[in-house]
Order: structure tokens, then sequence, then C-alpha cells
């Protein structure tokens, strides 16, 4: 045992084998020191002990007094002790903090700091937008991450309270909680992690964000119909899915989706190919924000087609998920034995978006004919968004889609890790305008800010308005309010640059435009779980106001109108 925990204390490396070997050479010295002192030798007393302790060269000052042996004693100890102990101590000691530092061990005294907590695939995008913050970024996860003078790792778990504790996230600026890849519990920890938070900031002197990354649909689901505000004290929380926020970076504010203005006979039609979290998101998000005056004109609904195989079941879950929304919507279902099933409509034909389900392998004959059909209806303004189990699937299929699809304005990608592939096949001029979405894509909005300011612009409007209290800043009042409030306002403004192009903002007839946002709002309340009803019970996702515009009541007509009006506020 004694061998056991001598071996623990040199190989620790923490400093505390050199308190241990000051405290042999003081007993060493001491010992010395009353052999001189009892000898009464004043040839030979206490300086020339020390003398020779200090630097064993001197002892021949014990031979000159009789007491070569001693002198012997005390230059050989002196060496063993200072010479070899202490100097392979210090190197010891070195060497393992730098082991230390490496391994995420060690932990500093940080403050207004920034905190990852996760090394998932969105880490160095986080890291790349923080360039030029001056702020330290710590890292915190079981998976080591290569640290530089402003990036420091710590191995730790971020539902561990005492590892949250270690890294002082109560002094932290931000915090973003964002987990590690491929963690079959990932959500489950990540708001362990939130809730750990909550009560390690309670002493907190500062507003501190807090970001937290889900990625499980059956999350969201959770949150949309979550009525508690999460903010605690000073811990001022936004909650992102991962998979809508990259659809999100793909479809608002950019060139992606189709510009159709009032007077153009033309039906916004979305192929999506493949199932899963990505292309359901990329379904949903599309959905809240593709609502077009060909509607109100024309009587032309846009439309989202998925394309892959197993969608039967794929169907099934997004109706099970969500049944209001697809017992009020049009859809189609084609077997891969062509067998085809429809469902209209019921209470009213009144949204303005359609659904096809068509079980074919995108390989398949059946599959390239039914996207070629699309693709030859001129009055079909076609964007592609391919989908898949990893990004080798992806790329196949979007590299043996039939010729004509190539001729679309722009086929979306969601890439998990690289785009190299891509880049080259851009080289070739053969395959259309490819865009990258997903992780393996840089962002505009790594940090989560504009998506989160965009919501906050459209909750205020309402909370100046509405609010029995309203609050001082618009960041005031978006942390006063539960998640599921944050979501429609975060869907609202989504939808406001298309608008913006697609409508004409200075006819002094708003109508279409104000009916336009109340289609955008009810598939919005439908898909975030609300049903239609003659009474609103918001408390049971209950709302008598999914009906057609003109059947609304004067002042919930207001309220879209407050909102159109405001548009440029919100976009600015």
């Amino acid at each position: 045992m004694l061998k056991r925990n001598f071996d623990r204390l040199v190989a620790s490396g923490k400093g505390t084998q050199l308190i241990w070997l000051l405290v042999i050479s003081a007993i060493a010295l001491g010992g010395a020191l009353v052999y001189a002192l009892i000898q009464g030798n004043s040839n030979f007393g206490w300086r020339e002990t020390l003398a020779i302790f200090l630097d064993p060269g001197n002892f021949m000052l014990g031979a000159r007094s009789g007491h070569v042996w001693f002198g012997l004693f005390m230059a050989l100890l002196s060496i063993f002790l200072f010479s070899a102990l202490l100097v392979s101590t210090f190197i010891n000691v070195l060497e393992n903090i730098g082991a230390s530092v490496r391994e995420g061990k060690r932990r500093y005294k940080f403050s207004h700091h920034i905190l990852i907590l996760g090394s998932g695939k969105k880490l160095q995008h986080i890291i790349d937008s923080l360039k030029n913050d001056s702020r330290s970024i710590v890292v915190m996860s079981l998976q080591k991450v290569r640290a530089n003078d402003k990036v420091v790792y710590y191995n730790g778990l971020r539902d561990s309270y005492e590892d949250l504790q270690s890294a002082n996230a109560s002094e932290a600026d931000i915090i973003y909680i964002i987990g590690d890849d491929d963690e079959p519990d990932h959500d489950a920890r990540s708001l362990q992690a939130l809730e750990l938070l909550k009560e390690i900031c309670i002493p907190a002197t500062h507003d501190i964000y807090c970001y937290l990354s889900i990625n499980e649909t059956v999350t969201q689901e959770v949150f949309q119909y979550y009525r508690r505000n999460d903010t605690s004290h000073l811990l001022l929380v936004d909650i992102i899915n991962d998979y809508e926020y990259y659809a999100e970076q793909l479809m608002v504010g950019t060139d992606f989706l189709p510009v159709i203005k009032s007077g153009e006979a033309k039906t916004c039609h979305i192929i999506i190919v493949g199932t899963g979290k990505s292309a359901q998101s990329a379904a949903y998000t599309a959905a809240h924000i593709c609502h077009y005056p060909s509607y109100s004109e024309f009587g032309r609904k846009s439309e989202i087609s998925f394309v892959g195989t197993g969608m039967k079941t794929f169907r099934d879950m997004l109706i099970a998920s969500r049944p209001h929304l697809f017992s009020m919507s049009e859809w189609t279902y084609i077997g891969h034995d062509c067998m085809t099933e429809t469902h209209q409509a019921s209470d009213g034909d009144i949204l303005d978006m359609k659904w096809n389900f068509m079980d074919y392998a995108i390989e398949s004959a059946d599959a390239k004919k039914l996207i070629v059909n699309v693709l030859s209806d001129k009055f079909n303004d076609v964007r592609i968004i391919i989908c898949g189990e990893n990004d080798t699937e992806v790329s196949t299929r979007v590299l043996h889609l039939p010729r004509e699809a190539y001729d679309v304005p722009s086929i979306a990608l969601f890439l998990e890790n690289s785009h190299v592939l891509i880049d080259k096949a851009l080289e070739t001029k053969m395959y259309g305008n490819l865009v990258v979405f997903g992780p393996a894509s840089s962002t505009d909005d790594a940090l989560f800010l504009r998506r989160s300011l965009l919501g906050q612009r459209v909750n205020y409007i309402y909370d100046q308005v509405y609010s029995n209290e309203p609050s001082e800043t618009a960041e005031k009042a978006w942390y006063k309010i539960p998640e599921a409030h944050k979501y429609s306002s975060i869907y609202c403004a989504n939808a406001m640059p298309l608008r913006r192009l697609c409508y004409d903002l200075s006819s002094p007839e708003r109508r279409p435009i104000y009916e336009a946002e109340h289609r955008r709002w009810m598939m919005s309340e439908l898909i975030m779980g609300y049903a239609p009803g003659p009474k609103t019970n918001k408390a049971n996702f209950i709302h008598a106001d999914i009906v057609p515009f003109e059947a609304l009541p004067p002042e919930e007509q207001e309220k879209d109108k407050i909102l159109i009006d405001k548009i440029d506020e919100i976009c600015r």
C-alpha cells in the first residue's frame, strides 16, 4: 500500500510531490542542523552544514573540521534531493500539466466567456462565427476538441452538475447546448443540462443567453405544446430544432423558393426526395412560407411532393403526429403498385397547400416519369430537395436525377459532412444549380441570432398592441413568453421576406396580402398541433379562428393587418 501511494504521488503531476519534496528536504536539513548544534564544534556549525546542503561542492568544509563523513553524507543527500528528485519532479509536473491540458482535465477561472456544451458538427461553424469576438471560448465534451489560444477544451459531461459548475457556467455570457453527434439520447441529455443550468445560474449577476439545440421532431412537438417559460432568473433560453434550422437557412431570405407575383398563374411545386427528419423539416418550413397570390387569383395551391421508398410509413407518421393538418389538407398517395389513394379536405377546402406521397425509389423509371411529368407542366415552378440516410446516398440521388431535373432553378442537398464531391459536380456544368444545406454548409447564422431576432420583432409588435404590460424592448418581450409562442412568431417572420417579393405592398388594396398571412397562420397553427373548433381553448390547442379570412371577426382580421403593415419593420 505504501509503495502504491508513493507511485500515485510521483505520477500525479499536480504539484503535490513538490510539497512532499520540500517537507523531506526540511526534515533532512533540520536533522543535520540539530546534529551540528549537538556537536558544538566551532569549526563546523550550522552555517557550514547549511553551506554543504545548499552547495554540495562545499563538502570539504567537513573534511577540514574532522567531519568528513558527515560532510560527504550531506553533500550526497543534497545532490539526491535537489539535483535528482527536484529536476525530475519539475519535469514530471510540467509533463503532467501538459497532458492534463490536452485531455481537458484542467479548469480555469473564466468569466464573461462563451461556453459550448458538446462538439457536434455545428461546433466549427460557431467557432468560425466567433473569430472576431474577444471573449474566450470553452468547449466541454467527452470527445476531444482541438484547443488553441482562443478555444479551451474541458473534458466533461454536459448533464453533470459538477462539470457544469467547474466550467463557471454562471459566469458565462452565452451558453450553447449543442451536444455530440450520433447520441441516441441527445435531446434528453441536453434537456437535463438545461435543467441543471437553471439551478447553477441562480447566482448569476448578468444576463446569460442560452441556445438549446434539439434534433428530434417529437421533442419539438412537445415544445410546440409547451406553455411554460423556460427562462429562469437571468438564463435567457431559446430552443432550436437542428433540422428546422437548416431548412430555414435554405429558404428564409434566400433566392431558393419561387417568386410568384400577382397575375402569374403559377404553382410552387417542391419535390422532396427521401424521408426522415430532414425531409419533414424541409416540407414544414416550406409550408410555413409558400403562400402566393396565385391561390386567391387562380386557385393554384402550392404543392409538396415526397418521393421515396417507405413512403406509406412516413405518410402515416406525419398524419399521426399532426392529424388535424392532414384532415384539413388535400393529399394523394401513390403506392409502388401504382394504386392511388386521395384525400379531400374536411371542414371546407380552406388551405392553399397540397401534399403528395409517391412510394417509388428515386432510381426507378416510375419515379423519374413522375418527376418529368411535374417538370413538363408549364404552370409549375419547381424546386427539388434531396435528403437521405447519409451523404453518399444524397450525392448518388442528386447525380442520377432525370436530365430534365437539372434545368430547375435550384436543387438543394442535405449533407452532413462534406460537399467536396458536389463542388466537383458543379464544375462539370452537367447538374444545374446545386445548393448544399445542413451541417456541411457554411451558414451566416451559426449563432442563431438572426432567427431569434426576426421572431422577436413579430412578438414585440403583438406585445405593444395586446399586452396588458407592454415590455420596454423586443428582447424583454421575447423572454417572457413560452416556447410555443416563440415558434409562432418565428414562423410568421420567416414568411415575410418572400411575401415582400410576391405582393405589391405599395397598393392601397392589401386584402390579398392579409388573406395570405391568415392562410400562413392557419398552416402554422395546424403544424403546431392546433385543431379547429367552435370556441378557442388554447389549453387544449383548439382555435376558433382556423376558418377562412372572411369568416373572422373584424378584431381578428386586424391582427393580420397589423403584422403586414409592419412588414418593413420586421424585415429590416
